[in-house]
């Protein structure tokens, strides 16, 4: 259960939780997300990754990686904090925010 993949996730999130966004990235590369057992984990692990892409002001990145962890575990983005925090300080982010940002917005509750 505690294998490599889980340490280089933890890795990831560790370096985004003490702000090197730019090692976190770094990090994910050598992650084969298919590959972790656990959809929540991966959910997880991808939430992560996009809270590293959004505080490197790759918002592109960060929603592609938001997306992905929706699909992998719903829940992980709509009822989990970070996920609703990274979502909202995005859509403060841009001027005109996308389409697919909005619409993940609306479905994880964070705009009506």
């Amino acid at each position: 259960m505690f294998g490599q993949a889980n340490v280089a996730i933890y890795g990831v999130a560790i370096e985004v939780e003490t702000g090197r966004s730019s090692a976190a990235i770094d990090r994910a590369k050598a992650i084969t997300v298919s590959a972790i057992p656990s959809t929540n984990r991966r959910a997880q692990h991808l939430l992560d990754l996009a809270r590293g892409h959004m505080r490197q002001r790759d918002f592109d990145a960060a929603l592609t990686c938001l997306r992905m962890s929706e699909t992998q575990s719903t829940e992980t983005v709509v009822f989990n904090p970070l996920a609703r925090q990274t979502i909202g300080e995005m859509i403060e982010a841009r001027r005109r925010p996308p389409a697919l940002l909005l619409d993940l917005a609306t479905r994880a509750r964070v705009i009506a």
